[in-house]
């Protein structure tokens, strides 16, 4: 569904299998930043990758700098409104 485009489905999905899971995941994090970052929901957006941020501890470290690069982007463009 996220390849496809189809954000809503795809958080509904990644939502769902979070629901299903007893640990927290980091990607679920980053998925779900992405998602709501492409739909322009910057405010859901940046709490999810300080999440990831938080959660991930190094061991994605491509991930990690996407995600700090984006934050200072969202960060920008939510003082600007």
């Amino acid at each position: 569904l996220y390849l496809l485009e189809n954000y809503p489905q795809a958080l509904a999905a990644f939502d769902k299998a979070k629901a299903l899971s007893t640990e927290e995941n980091p990607a679920y994090y980053y998925f779900r930043a992405i998602i709501l970052d492409r739909m322009q929901d910057y405010k859901g957006a940046l709490p999810a990758y300080q999440r990831f941020l938080e959660l991930s501890q190094n061991r994605s470290p491509d991930e990690e700098f996407k995600a700090r690069q984006r934050i200072k982007v969202i960060q920008k463009e939510l003082s600007k409104r």
